[in-house]
C-alpha cells in the first residue's frame, strides 16, 4: 500500500511546486519520538541538539474551557 501511494503521490504533484502554498507544512503538525531523536540527528550528520533547535518548533498548547 505504501508503495502505491507513493508512486500515485510522485504522479500527481510531479509537476507541481509545494512552494506556491506550503498549505500541508502551515496546517499539519508532525512529531518524531524521543528515541529517534538521536538516529534522525545522526542521519543529518548533526548533534541531537542541533536537530532540536534548528528544525523542532515546540507548540504552546491552548486549553479552550
Amino acid at each position: 500500500m505504501d508503495e502505491q501511494f507513493k508512486k500515485f503521490h510522485e504522479e500527481l504533484f510531479a509537476n507541481y511546486d509545494c512552494s506556491r502554498c506550503r498549505n500541508c507544512c502551515k496546517m499539519y503538525c508532525g512529531s518524531i519520538p524521543e528515541e529517534d531523536l538521536e538516529k534522525d540527528a545522526e542521519y543529518l550528520g548533526i548533534t541531537k541538539e542541533e536537530l532540536i533547535n534548528s528544525y523542532l518548533i515546540k507548540k504552546k498548547v491552548k486549553i479552550h474551557m
